[in-house]
């Protein structure tokens, strides 16, 4: 007679702890939601909008639209330099002072202000993301003025009545988020304060005597920008 053999005792609790003892690929899978981000240049393009502050005086440039372009340089840890210039297609209105009744309204004059900035930008979580996002905020300064030249609307009123807007000093401060598309491609949203000098013309300041508050001889003043960018990395 044939006599039939057992089954190992052992393998079944040999497969039974097999299967109890985790992959190790699986066990090394670790997810973070940050990311580090790459390159340290980045070139892009910028639109936005600039909003009205034409100061007390009604003199200075109005808002509108925004094209500008940035570069940038990341430095040690969250600090990066940019350097950035702009153009606002805008207008301002030309006024004609007259003892008798005060600033004459004349008519708009096309103006193109243009800057250049250097920034020094601080990112809040490093030379990381956070979920593909990273805020940060901007500090710098640099030059603003008029390119468009003189309009021809202001033949119509004295030399001394003529505005002149810049050269000047810019200041800029403020605050927005990076979103990380990929490697190389990344799109940001900030806003921005901006603050800028006009100067009164010698002419104004004739009509003191009649009125009840003398004219500043010069005015600080501070647009708010609005703006959205896309950049490339390397």
């Amino acid at each position: 007679m044939t006599r039939r053999r057992k089954p190992e005792a052992g393998i079944p609790l040999l497969l039974a702890l097999t299967a109890t003892v985790p992959r190790g690929a699986d066990a090394q899978r670790i997810s973070s939601p940050y990311e580090f981000i790459e390159g340290t240049h980045t070139a892009a393009v910028v639109v936005g909008t600039v909003g009205e502050a034409r100061g007390e005086l009604g003199i200075g440039p109005g808002g509108g639209t925004l094209v500008a372009g940035r570069y940038g340089i990341e430095l040690r840890g969250p600090l990066a330099v940019d350097v950035h210039g702009f153009f606002v297609s805008t207008d301002r209105m030309v006024f004609d002072p007259v003892l008798e009744t005060g600033l004459v309204e004349i008519g708009p004059a096309r103006t193109l202000v243009t800057g250049l900035e250097a920034r020094l930008r601080f990112t809040l979580t490093g030379r990381r993301t956070w979920y593909r996002t990273a805020p940060f905020v901007v500090l710098g300064g640099g030059i603003v003025g008029d390119l468009a030249g003189p309009p021809a609307i202001e033949a119509e009123v004295a030399p001394e009545a003529h505005f002149n807007f810049g050269p000047s000093f810019v200041g800029v401060a403020g605050t927005g988020i990076r979103i990380v598309a990929s490697e190389r491609i990344e799109f940001r949203g900030e806003v921005n304060y901006r603050l800028w000098k006009l100067g009164t013309p010698v002419a104004f300041r004739d009509l003191d005597e009649n009125l009840e508050a003398p004219l500043p001889e010069q005015e600080w003043i501070g647009p708010v920008t609005f703006a959205l960018e896309a950049s490339y990395s390397f």
